[in-house]
């Protein structure tokens, strides 16, 4: 997808389908055309800043940039997250004059605030995650950098990024002066890029984007549901509430999925569970977003590598990662909306890999698995483990 200097633009789709690379791609190929000596030349500084909640997401980002740029050009692209050594990050500000800079709101607001981050020529703004963007924590640093981003560049234009793009995120951003009002007009549009964020680019997809523009009137258009990824298989396995991990297990056994990744809504059933799911065959680990970013790192490459086959996580700790060869994904809970299935389910089935979603509702919860169905529009269909076999139920 092309994007213009004179549109902000909400991406929204699939998580696994590419929408790293779908704002990603454009700005790279501005950089070295520029790079070249072609098209026109612009203020030297910063060209664009991506914003993400997360140090993880930071720096999955940052490595694909790296990736698109090739060795050549990487110093081009810097990482500011908090938890990482500032003076280090400012260094490297100064001695590599980056063009594109990925970080957390914190860390970004801090070095803007201090004058070592020079945003007022910014040229694209990328708010990714964009609804977790909105909680209140990251408001006053939000704040902060809107201050100064693209103050002396008045063609600038901005990208919300998310997999569940919806009416009120973007109203929001409205009111918080992120998106001019006249560009509050949704109209559906068609098209996009698909790769793993890994950094490879596949085949030409289809995925959802909403052009934010003037053209349309006043008002704001509901969108439609984003789509899931058409890799997925989903289902659900019911069970007692006391008994739940002990079904996970079984489950586990039964499919012999390479990595998984159990979702609880709190952190505080973390440890419970991988200690009950730990067996010979199943290696168990625990994410947790209160976790220290070393702590996090570790564990995230030794599932990676499949050192961990079953990693414990709250949703929290994962939301916008990527986790290359996870191909089962279970909600130990409920997930509290269809937001959060969708997030959750897309850490599996990226690219052109196939997964699956096992839900284990327990009593009332069956009926929320029903309504997911029905709002997703696809097939949950109810199993068992039966003879260490993992079977329809009729």
């Amino acid at each position: 997808m092309g994007l213009d200097s004179t549109s902000a633009y909400a991406i929204e789709a699939y998580t696994g389908s590419g929408k790293t690379l779908a704002y990603l791609l454009p700005i790279v190929n501005d950089l070295l055309r520029e790079k070249d000596g072609e098209g026109a030349k612009g203020k030297k500084g910063i060209y664009a800043l991506v914003v993400v909640p997360s140090q993880e997401l930071a720096m999955q980002i940052y490595r694909v940039a790296q990736l698109v740029l090739g060795e050549e050009n990487k110093r081009m692209v810097a990482q500011c997250i908090g938890g990482a050594n500032k003076k280090r990050q400012v260094a490297a500000l100064k001695a590599n004059s980056p063009r594109i800079v990925v970080g957390t709101p914190g860390r970004l607001a801090d070095l803007s605030k201090a004058g070592q981050l020079q945003t007022h020529f910014v040229t694209t703004l990328v708010l990714d995650e964009a609804d977790k963007l909105l909680q209140d924590n990251y408001s006053k640093d939000l704040e902060m950098l809107q201050i100064h981003i693209g103050k002396k560049n008045p063609r600038h234009y901005r990208v919300l990024c998310s997999a569940t793009m919806s009416k009120s995120t973007a109203s929001l951003f409205t009111r918080r002066g992120w998106i001019p009002s006249q560009y509050s007009h949704l109209t559906h549009t068609r098209g996009g890029t698909k790769g793993a964020e890994e950094g490879e680019v596949g085949d030409q997809s289809d995925f959802d984007a909403f052009v934010l523009g003037a053209e349309g009137g006043s008002g704001i258009q509901e969108p439609h549901l984003p789509e899931l990824s058409p890799n997925l298989d989903h289902c659900f396995v019911p069970t007692q509430k006391n008994r739940k991990a002990d079904t996970v297990r079984r489950c586990i056994n039964a499919l012999k999925p390479t990595k998984v990744l159990v979702f609880h809504n709190f952190s505080n059933q973390l440890s419970q569970t991988a200690a009950k799911l730990s067996t010979g065959e199943i290696t168990t680990g625990i994410l947790d977003g209160k976790m220290k970013k070393e702590q996090k790192r570790k564990i995230i490459q030794q599932f990676t590598r499949g050192d961990i086959r079953a990693l414990v996580a709250s949703e929290a700790a994962t939301r916008g990662l990527d986790f290359p060869g996870c191909d089962c994904v279970v909600n130990m809970d409920m997930p509290m909306d269809l937001s959060h299935y969708i997030h959750r389910a897309g850490r599996t089935g990226r690219g052109n890999t196939r997964g699956v979603v096992i839900s284990v509702p327990s009593g009332k919860e069956v009926h929320v698995v029903t309504k997911y169905a029905k709002k997703l529009k696809v097939e949950m269909p109810e199993y068992k483990v039966a003879n260490g076999k993992f079977v329809p139920s009729q």
